[in-house]
């Protein structure tokens, strides 16, 4: 019995998350100024957040950003599950590498889409996405960090969000082309419940000391530099209002990715020995080669 057991436990961590070596650490390093925002935001550095990564259409003529997205490996994108509901693998695309948002880098990669995999319960808003292939590392194509599972933040623990959403609240012509970023301050789940009226122990709170995130920052990464001066992700901009600058009497709200390594463990065990992963995911149908 005991023989087995030690089988079992051997199997099961040997099939848990590995981070990618050298997740989290950009090769060309952010700028971490106090000011940033998004909402009226300052630039990031071009490469300085390389796991940044865009969702776009794939119509036939034009590339069209809808979502922000994070790299996690080789292979897989995380996003916020809103972002997908209504798309097909076949008609979008992920960008990575990019600094501009409509204009194509140097550095940029485009991958096709293989699947999109959202979390069964729709209350839950993450989805993993997994690239057609392998994408090559470069300085400007990095993985983020996963957070130890069940993890949690400390009150008012400093993170960064990035993302290509408005930067003039209530003008939807103000999406910025480049790249922008907001530190911002987490709030403590029971400070969250008390003075936000949010109690939701899957999501990160987090204030709006120094910016807002706004509409289209949607399935971004929220990250935070641990002990090491490794970057983790800790959470992704979920759905909810359209916080931007007038919203400061509400929480921003992401999913909490601590909570989710578990579930993501399970799919990539899933994934990997080829099972059904309808036990894990709502599979986004492929309209354009499932009928």
């Amino acid at each position: 019995m005991k023989a087995c057991c030690l089988v079992l436990l051997t199997l099961s961590l040997a099939a848990a998350w590995t981070p990618p070596d050298g997740c989290g650490r950009p090769v060309i390093q952010p700028l971490l100024e106090a000011e940033d925002r998004i909402v009226e935001g300052a630039d990031a550095v071009p490469g300085s957040w390389p796991w940044h990564a865009g969702l776009h259409f794939n119509p036939f003529f034009d590339s069209l950003y809808f979502c922000g997205a994070v790299l996690i490996s080789d292979r897989l994108v995380l996003t916020a599950a809103h972002c997908v509901t209504f798309n097909t693998p076949h008609g979008t695309r992920v960008h990575l590498g990019s600094h501009t948002r409509e204009t194509r880098d140097a550095t940029e990669v485009v991958m096709p889409v293989e699947h999109m995999c959202m979390h069964l319960d729709k209350k839950k808003d993450i989805a993993i996405v997994k690239l057609a292939q392998k994408v090559n590392f470069t300085d400007f194509i990095q993985p983020a960090c996963l957070p130890e599972a069940d993890s949690e933040l400390p009150d008012r623990t400093e993170l960064y969000v990035t993302g290509w959403g408005n930067t003039i609240e209530g003008d939807p012509e103000s999406m910025p082309d480049v790249l922008q970023q907001t530190k911002t301050l987490s709030v403590a789940n029971s400070r969250c419940a008390e003075e936000y009226s949010v109690d939701n122990d899957d999501e990160i709170c987090t204030s709006h000391d120094f910016g807002s995130t706004c509409n289209r920052d949607s399935g971004g990464p929220l990250v935070r530099k641990d002990d090491s001066g490794a970057w983790v992700l800790e959470g992704l901009v979920a759905a909810g209002p359209k916080l931007c600058r007038s919203w400061k009497h509400r929480a921003m709200r992401y999913t909490k990715l601590s909570h989710f390594v578990s579930w993501i463990d399970d799919y990539k065990r899933a994934e990997e020995s080829g099972q059904d992963l309808s036990a894990f995911c709502q599979m986004a149908p492929d309209f354009d080669r499932d009928i």
